[in-house]
């Protein structure tokens, strides 16, 4: 069993809600849930990515002729 996470919500939601009582609400909400939680954990790991380019130097070589001579160095 996990542990509880209690939200007080509008009594008019509440009483929708009700009305679909087959539908699996507990599923359905740890699925928002987390999607959402990966949503901002994706958030985080760009802006690490972000911070961490920023303090990279560029090079003064051109990204192409690096490649180029990569390729041309395995034939």
């Amino acid at each position: 069993m996990g542990e509880i996470l209690s939200i007080p919500i509008p009594k008019e939601i509440k009483a929708r809600l009700e009305e679909y009582k087959d539908f699996d609400w507990k599923q359905y909400l740890i699925e928002v849930l987390k999607r959402r939680l990966k949503e901002f954990e994706v958030q985080n790991l760009l802006s690490d990515i972000d911070r961490v380019n920023e303090r990279l130097e560029t090079s003064e070589i051109p990204s192409w002729r690096l490649i180029r001579e990569e390729r041309d160095a395995r034939s």
